[in-house]
């Protein structure tokens, strides 16, 4: 399995890269405050919501949800109720996957380009969100990104080097991991 994901990665970096998404979504910016915003950006900031608010829903409110939750406390202890350990992780990689493919269509049309290393640049910062905002909480985790967006950005902008707001990012990551280990939002275990 590992040696043909393999071979398919490298067979598609062989492909020409860096693809420029032109499609109908590119319409007209609207100012708000005196800020020109595009259309496909709202579009995207409104669909991520209803994504994460959709996963919030399911795992808080739905019985495969707490199924999901208590495999991942004790999966023995969800099997011993009636409950097949198996088919929820199952389902869990099912709709992770969906999830997965929907922020990958949003962060294409929010980015306008695709480029088959595109995960170098977004791995490290999500695991430092997931870390950020506490593991398993989805709404710290939302909270997070954002408090992480706007502190690389503003370095970013301020000095021009991604290599600068990466390494803030990961000194925000080792900060937390020795102030508060289970996140901002997490609780303590």
């Amino acid at each position: 399995m590992v040696a043909t994901s393999l071979y398919i990665n490298l067979y598609l970096r062989s492909i020409p890269q860096n693809h420029q998404y032109t499609g109908r979504l590119e319409a007209a910016n609207f100012t708000v405050f005196g800020v020109a915003v595009e259309k496909t950006r709202i579009l995207v900031a409104l669909l991520s919501l209803a994504v994460m608010a959709a996963a919030h829903m399911l795992l808080t409110r739905t019985r495969l949800g707490l199924y999901i939750r208590a495999v991942a406390q004790d999966s023995r202890a969800l099997a011993l109720v009636g409950v097949d350990p198996v088919k929820v992780k199952l389902w869990t990689t099912i709709i992770s996957t969906v999830f997965a493919t929907v922020a990958g269509v949003l962060y294409i049309i929010y980015t306008k380009s695709v480029t088959l290393d595109a995960e170098i640049d977004i791995a490290p910062l999500d695991f430092i969100v997931v870390v950020l905002g506490g593991l398993g909480n989805i709404i710290g985790t939302f909270l997070g990104g954002i408090i992480l967006g706007v502190i690389y950005q503003l370095i970013f902008s301020t000095t021009g080097q991604q290599a600068l707001a990466l390494a803030a990012a990961f000194i925000i990551l080792i900060v937390m991991l020795v102030v508060r280990p289970q996140g901002l939002f997490g609780e303590k275990t």
